[in-house]
């Protein structure tokens, strides 16, 4: 288990630093999709929650803000027994597509 959460690890950091390498233009797309009036993205404080999950205000270099992701992973993987659930639905979710 323990290697399989390892390689999945790896993959998600992977993943991060390539969308945080591409920040600006994720920001300027959610700005666009603010006049959509989605629930979960109607406010600056939603803008603001996005570019802190990408570290960009505190100015973390990316391998700080890649640790600082993958210390949030861990420490969600722990703590909870739904999130390991949510993470298995997921990965099923991405096997089947």
């Amino acid at each position: 288990m323990a290697n399989l959460y390892n390689r999945q690890l790896i993959i998600v950091s992977k993943c991060y630093r390539i969308l945080r390498r591409q920040y600006r233009q994720i920001v300027c797309l959610f700005k666009l999709m603010m006049n959509c009036d989605l629930t979960e993205l109607n406010s600056e404080a939603d803008m603001a929650y996005l570019r802190q999950t990408f570290a960009i205000d505190i100015g973390a270099n990316e391998q700080e803000a890649c640790d600082r992701f993958e210390q949030v992973l861990l420490e969600s993987y722990r703590s909870s027994v739904k999130t390991r659930v949510d993470w298995v639905f997921h990965a099923l979710n991405h096997i089947k597509s």
